[in-house]
């Protein structure tokens, strides 16, 4: 969750790279969008969202400010590059699990430690211990 004050330090990047025009109470409303539209958004997520944001907006041929629905699509594609980074592009599946369930509250938990910046093989460890059991398929 991010608050107004960081939702204004997004805003004043983004006004500096002359995509926005700040208005009262804009840092408000970007940080309840932003909340809901992405309810575990992490602060750290901000900058790098802010980059892709500009690079996209400058790509389209900054065919219209960024909205707050234009920078929540930059937070998710900089979440998914992370996730994407960490995995080299192979799926996190787990080996033993045989219940479909349990199997996605496990990829479930690996994704978020990954996109919170975790380490494939802390993500997959976070993973396990969510699900409270130990990586039993590697024996």
């Amino acid at each position: 969750m991010i608050t107004e004050a960081q939702a204004a330090d997004a805003i004043n990047y983004l006004y500096a790279a002359q995509a926005v025009q700040p208005v009262d109470g804009m840092a408000r409303v970007w940080a309840d969008y932003i909340n809901n539209a992405i309810p575990d958004c992490q602060p750290r997520d901000l900058l790098p969202a802010c980059r892709e944001a500009v690079r996209t907006w400058a790509q389209d041929q900054r065919a219209w400010r960024i909205d707050t629905e234009r920078y929540a699509r930059a937070i998710r594609t900089v979440r998914h590059s992370r996730v994407e980074e960490a995995t080299g592009g192979r799926p996190l599946l787990p080996d033993g699990i045989d219940d479909p369930e349990v199997e996605l509250e496990w990829r479930r938990a690996a994704r978020a430690a990954l996109i919170a910046g975790a380490t494939r093989d802390q993500a997959e460890a976070a993973a396990w211990d969510q699900i409270n059991r130990r990586i039993e398929a590697a024996s």
